[in-house]
């Protein structure tokens, strides 16, 4: 019955349009459909320095770096190949740090198996030093601005709000070519996109933006600028709006 449906992102949309059983009651034609990206605030999320309390906390040093992934605690979202990536990138440079932040969906206990197989491997790889895991924190600019570099190996995502907020903060993502993650990211222009979801891929990718960080510092900036353009929740607000207004113009008018 509705008169538009959107799309958070054109993959949304893609599956949107995938032959479904409904099919056969009504077809949903492509004229129905708009891609409005999710917003965020860009004047609460952006650069800032001297972000140094989650550092501290991560027992961070002056010349290390600190790499997080951020997100629901599952594996969709690839914690377990992050610990994987860390155990590689730490033998070719020790001084860097590795965030997990977030929890499980309602902290269940069905849930909670996956962070506790999550900590274990930490501890069988001996890495309990170099990598943090920490639940859930309401301090995201403060967050973003304290991280270096976001990776995101999902498996799946319809566009993924952690990789915006860190972009609006100038941070360059690693990410799996999936979902809505390439269009967030575009072609490598705020960051890496990996095509296979595998250890070696990620930090293969990561080990290049840590010995390159002039790179960090362009694809960062890249991604401020993209954060601006596509995802300022101010100008996506006003997008809604003349999508609503257009359509009920229609309906006055026939």
């Amino acid at each position: 019955c509705c008169k538009k449906i959107i799309c958070i992102s054109e993959y949304t949309k893609r599956v949107f349009l995938q032959k479904r059983r409904s099919d056969f009651i009504i077809k949903i034609g492509t004229d129905r459909l708009e891609v409005l990206y999710d917003g965020i605030d860009v004047y609460r999320f952006f650069p800032q320095k001297h972000i140094n309390s989650l550092r501290k906390e991560c027992r961070v040093d002056d010349g290390e770096n600190l790499i997080a992934l951020i997100g629901a605690i599952n594996p969709n979202k690839g914690q377990e190949i992050f610990v994987e990536v860390a155990k590689i990138v730490l033998q070719h440079y020790p001084k860097t740090k590795f965030l997990i932040l977030g929890d499980p969906y309602f902290n269940t206990p069905d849930r909670l198996v996956y962070k506790t197989h999550i900590i274990n491997l930490i501890d069988i790889y001996g890495l309990k030093e170099s990598i943090i895991v920490h639940g859930y924190r309401d301090d995201m600019p403060q967050v973003m601005n304290a991280i270096d570099i976001l990776v995101q190996p999902s498996q799946h995502e319809g566009l993924g709000i952690s990789l915006i907020e860190a972009m609006a903060c100038g941070k360059p993502i690693v990410g799996t070519e999936t979902g809505g993650i390439p269009e967030v990211i575009g072609h490598n222009e705020a960051g890496l996109l990996v095509r296979e979801r595998t250890p070696q891929e990620f930090a293969q990718a990561l080990s290049f933006l840590l010995a390159h960080p002039e790179e960090v510092v362009k694809k960062g900036l890249n991604g401020r600028n993209r954060a601006m353009d596509r995802f300022n929740i101010y100008n996506n607000i006003k997008r809604l709006e003349q999508i609503y207004l257009k359509e009920i113009m229609k309906n006055k008018n026939s």
